[in-house]
């Protein structure tokens, strides 16, 4: 993650996923442990073997801290059979297998993690059923690519940042709106209030990640207030080029679709004219 907008986003679609089951004040007891792991996890991979074959020598030895050390590359490493991928692929025993896996990192590893009481959130986690839903999403977002160095140095600005999304969060009602310009309302208020200053690219991955699709709520329109394209319900069909695509349209899909309608904004780049 690059950017501030990626960043948002990522974050967002996590809180989108766990806001049935944490309240927003604790979804940093999600969002900042997992990021940690995901990252330690990575920049652990290549010399993991090493560090295996390491422990499995000198584990009898009173205290090979310093030989693991000096085989992981870094001052912390992990001695656990674990790691992000294969710990996904037993998802029946994903919360026990977590816990040996964060058992065996290094004291001064292990501390850290412990700090942010990520035992007892692996636990809600998977009570709720989300603990593989919430890994299988830092498993595929980009948390863990770029440098040790930008990593480490990106740290305190994700921090920063997600601290000042949760407190936004914290501010907002608890309702639930079925108006997206309703919303909007009330976020723009939030956010004013909390005194930060969002990118609309950035406002828009917050308004996507707090939305769900809803039939019973109102249509989502544009600026000129046209409905906006769902992309579950997106459809293509082929007009033959001698009929007009609205006698088309009117004939073959309506009927079928009542509220279907045509999106204009597509043309062809030869002759203008609706659709390709």
């Amino acid at each position: 993650m690059n950017n501030f907008s990626e960043k948002a986003n990522f974050i967002f679609s996590i809180a989108d996923l766990i806001r049935d089951s944490f309240n927003r004040g604790k979804y940093k007891d999600v969002i900042w442990p997992f990021t940690v792991l995901r990252r330690i996890d990575y920049v652990l991979a290549d010399s993991r073997k090493d560090v295996l074959d390491a422990y499995e020598r000198f584990k009898k030895l009173p205290n090979p801290d310093e030989i693991l050390r000096q085989k992981s590359g870094y001052a912390f490493y992990n001695t656990s059979k674990y790691y992000f991928e294969n710990l996904l692929e037993d998802k029946d025993h994903l919360a026990k297998n977590l816990k040996a896996y964060i058992n065996g990192f290094s004291h001064n590893m292990r501390d850290v993690l412990e700090k942010f009481d990520f035992f007892n959130t692996i636990k809600k986690l998977d009570e709720a059923g989300l603990l593989f839903l919430v890994m299988e999403r830092f498993r595929s977002g980009d948390v863990a690519s770029a440098t040790l160095g930008d990593r480490l140095s990106e740290e305190s600005g994700l921090r920063e940042l997600q601290g000042q999304i949760v407190r936004m969060l914290e501010g907002l009602p608890g309702d639930l709106y079925k108006s997206r310009p309703a919303f909007i309302k009330v976020l723009n208020k939030g956010i004013k209030k909390a005194g930060i200053e969002f990118k609309p690219t950035v406002k828009k991955a917050i308004i996507s990640a707090l939305s769900q699709r809803d039939e019973t709520a109102e249509i989502c329109r544009d600026g000129k207030g046209k409905p906006e394209a769902d992309p579950q319900l997106k459809d293509t069909e082929n007009v033959p080029l001698s009929e007009d695509i609205s006698s088309y349209f009117e004939r073959e899909v309506l009927p079928h679709v009542g509220d279907a309608w045509i999106n204009e904004s597509v043309a062809d780049e030869l002759d203008g004219e609706v659709g390709k």
